[in-house]
């Protein structure tokens, strides 16, 4: 990279970060000079090497080449390699190749685990999760427990429809 590229790459992080502006995202908040942000005007005048822009956004944090983001179906996590014209280069940690991936996609978050339900009568509740709770149905003797009092009460109260539907 060259110095007057240095001038260029600042000018695309100006750009990115103009919408961005109002939540409190500056063009120094997006560069990087020896491992330390950006604190003032920046002048190229050293190792372009020593020089990091971001390459996006995400969540009100800049993203750089290397940090690990999350999209709903890599549930490990993926590693920025590159900027494309729409969107990022990521290396997935889930099938070891490096693929496109939609900025508006990812997280600085993994994904939350997917929610077991159980249905009912066509309907979907959630599935007993065994937790410690005092919550819960009891059919027979064996209870199924729920982390709160509402999951309980709406299997019970489908369950009873079920069960009177039936008579």
């Amino acid at each position: 990279m060259k110095q007057s590229d240095l001038y260029r790459e600042y000018a695309r992080v100006i750009d990115m970060c103009e919408p961005h502006r109002e939540s409190g995202i500056h063009p120094n908040d997006c560069v990087i000079h020896n491992d330390h942000r950006l604190s003032g005007v920046p002048y190229f005048n050293n190792e372009p090497a020593n020089w990091k822009f971001a390459i996006a956004i995400v969540e009100g944090k800049p993203v750089f080449e290397g940090d690990v983001l999350y999209h709903y179906l890599e549930p490990k996590g993926c590693r920025v390699v590159s900027l494309h014209e729409k969107g990022l280069v990521a290396f997935s940690f889930e099938s070891n190749t490096n693929d496109f991936v939609y900025v508006k996609n990812l997280s600085w978050n993994p994904p939350a685990p997917p929610r077991k339900t159980i249905t009912i009568n066509g309907n979907e509740y959630p599935a007993p999760d065994n937790s410690d709770s005092w919550f819960g149905v009891n059919i027979n003797g064996k209870f199924f427990s729920y982390k709160n009092s509402m999951d309980a009460v709406d299997v019970t109260n489908a369950l009873l429809s079920l069960l009177e539907d039936k008579k």
